[in-house]
């Protein structure tokens, strides 16, 4: 199902969710205008990779986990872009004018690659990255989709949460979410990026807190969509359903799925349960008073 809009009105303007929305739209840009190889080496710079992070208190492993997460990409552009792969055969020969060799293997070629890359890379700081991660997208559709999503939930708990609490309730909500992620897929080299953890934990808010709000969503019946209101309860449910499904088929190697499912799993129940902790007292209606007026 897709969402075109909650008929759940606020009494305040989600000027955080406007911010974050912003915010994840500037970064994208920043991302697109990239040269094309930084385009992409921008992942393994401030994206998550599990492996990566893990090893972070032994050099000689960290960097044999970033060299490893480095490799598909080297034999990719060594075999796609004339202009790398220039690059890379001048190396080769100047290491050759030291050693004395003057043929080489595919492997040295690879190597070399990665060694190209690994220097265009640099220093990671691998907490950062639990945080970076949250604001990277890798394409529009997946950019635009957590987007669209945070602009018709977050704004609800925005205002049931005040700005500052729902500000901080959304990072929590990434962090664990990126955590979860972290310890199912421990030996994972792929980069983690998107702020889907961090939607998730809104979605889950959501549920919590309005159940029997109305989404008007589109139904895909075919070929076709059919424009429908359900309840929220269910439209959550569903999708919630969704991402335990596909994480749990993909829990032997998430590496291979193309899609972080747990962190949308652990997001969302990050939401489920931080929302008690970040939501706004619900106000109290006036108490009656009496006077003694002494007539």
């Amino acid at each position: 199902m897709i969402p075109l809009k909650d008929l759940n009105p606020t009494r305040s303007t989600g000027y955080v969710t406007i911010a974050l929305i912003t915010l994840n739209l500037v970064v994208f840009v920043w991302q697109t205008i990239q040269p094309v190889l930084d385009r992409e080496l921008v992942f393994y710079r401030y994206g998550l990779i599990p492996k990566c992070f893990l090893t972070q208190a032994d050099p000689g492993e960290h960097e044999e986990a970033l060299r490893e997460a480095l490799k598909p990409t080297a034999e990719r552009w060594l075999h796609g872009n004339s202009s790398f792969r220039s690059r890379v055969l001048h190396r080769l020969r100047e290491k050759a004018s030291e050693t004395g060799p003057t043929w080489f293997s595919n492997g040295e070629a690879v190597e070399t690659a990665v060694d190209l890359l690994r220097e265009e890379v640099g220093q990671r700081v691998e907490p950062f990255t639990l945080l970076a991660a949250i604001f990277m997208h890798g394409g529009l559709l997946h950019v635009l989709g957590n987007m669209w999503f945070l602009w018709i939930f977050g704004n609800n708990i925005e205002d049931a949460c005040g700005r500052i609490r729902y500000l901080i309730f959304y990072m929590l909500c990434g962090l664990l979410a990126t955590l979860s992620h972290l310890f199912t897929g421990p030996d994972s080299v792929v980069p983690m990026i998107g702020a889907s953890g961090a939607v998730s934990g809104v979605l889950g808010a959501y549920l919590i807190l309005y159940p029997r709000a109305r989404i008007l969503s589109l139904i895909p019946l075919g070929y076709f969509y059919w424009a429908q209101e359900v309840p929220a309860w269910v439209f959550l449910g569903v999708w919630a359903l969704i991402q335990w499904v596909f994480g749990l088929a993909t829990l032997h190697n998430p590496a291979t799925a193309g899609t972080a499912w747990f962190a949308h799993v652990g997001g969302f129940c990050s939401g489920l349960v931080l929302i008690y902790v970040f939501r706004r007292p619900p106000r109290r209606p006036p108490v009656a008073m009496e006077y003694d007026l002494g007539l």
